[in-house]
């Protein structure tokens, strides 16, 4: 019984926390205006993601790792890269972000979604996309992004 309920726990943080993601990632955007434009945190925030999601998936297409297909995890891929983005708008949102992507990443194992391994990998790709796009559209910008 203990381990049903370990399990459906995991399963509703795997499916509902890029949902909470993508809610502050919005809230961010309105809320921070006067910081950025608001047009172009979200441009930053989809490009990052994106090609952060996309560089996770065509592992999983071109078979990275045969042993392991579902490798690296697409989930937590998204999860990192949005708090990245999070992070580009503000530092503070690090308290929040970090719990939510290691509670992403065990809720991923415990509920038979991935592997360690799966998560591992995203934890080391996801980041640098989202990195570099808002590392450039800073350099190119006159005003902060």
């Amino acid at each position: 019984m203990e381990l049903r309920v370990m399990t459906d726990a995991a399963r509703f943080f795997a499916d509902s926390l890029n949902p909470l993601l993508i809610i502050c990632l919005v809230g961010t955007g309105f809320a921070s205006r006067a910081r950025f434009s608001i047009f172009k945190y979200w441009a930053a925030c989809v490009l990052g993601i994106g090609a952060a999601v996309i560089l996770a998936e065509s592992g999983k297409y071109f078979v990275v790792w045969p042993g392991h297909p579902s490798f690296p995890s697409g989930h937590e891929s998204f999860a990192i890269s949005a708090s990245v983005g999070l992070a580009a708008a503000d530092r503070r949102w690090l308290w929040a972000v970090i719990p939510i992507c290691l509670l992403m990443a065990w809720s991923l194992v415990v509920a038979g979604y991935h592997h360690p391994i799966d998560v591992a990998g995203a934890a080391v790709i996801a980041p640098w996309p989202p990195l570099a796009v808002f590392r450039f559209l800073r350099r190119r910008s006159s005003t902060p992004l």
